[in-house]
């Protein structure tokens, strides 16, 4: 013997045990139980009802009519929180400006691209106008 004492029950005195109040592992006191159609958490949230995520996630996606240059185009309300923000950022201001940078970071991360790729006519013409504002507030 290794000095451990251990303490062995008979099946019969479980039994016994068991049968005379019921309680014990996964047996909890019929007290304790939930009774049918009891409800223990009555202010939780009801069943079918639904989420900020879920609510602004079906806002975001819903299809609205814009006027963009004299024509109707239909687009998410999500593109154009987008297209809305990002003309901000070219006409107005910093603050615009600093939250499609913050934007950016979120979305693309902060991989570095590599130096000898060259831009593409787009990212050019973008890389022009914010070198020409930024020469503008230095020259002011």
């Amino acid at each position: 013997m290794t000095g451990k004492h251990t303490h062995r029950v008979s099946k019969a005195a479980k039994d016994a045990h068991k049968a005379k109040d019921g309680v014990g592992y996964c047996r909890p006191p019929a007290a304790g139980q939930i009774k049918p159609g009891e409800v223990r958490n009555p202010k939780g949230r009801r069943k079918g009802e639904r989420n900020l995520k879920t609510d602004l996630t079906e806002e975001l996606f819903s299809i609205i009519e814009v006027r963009e240059n004299g024509e109707k185009r239909r687009m998410t309300k999500q593109q154009a929180l987008v297209k809305t923000l990002i003309n901000d950022a070219l006409g107005k201001g910093s603050k615009a400006q600093r939250l499609v940078f913050e934007l950016m970071l979120k979305v693309f991360g902060t991989e570095e691209a590599d130096p000898e790729t060259p831009l593409d006519r787009d990212e050019q013409a973008a890389m022009d106008l914010l070198i020409a504002r930024f020469a503008s507030r230095g020259a002011s």
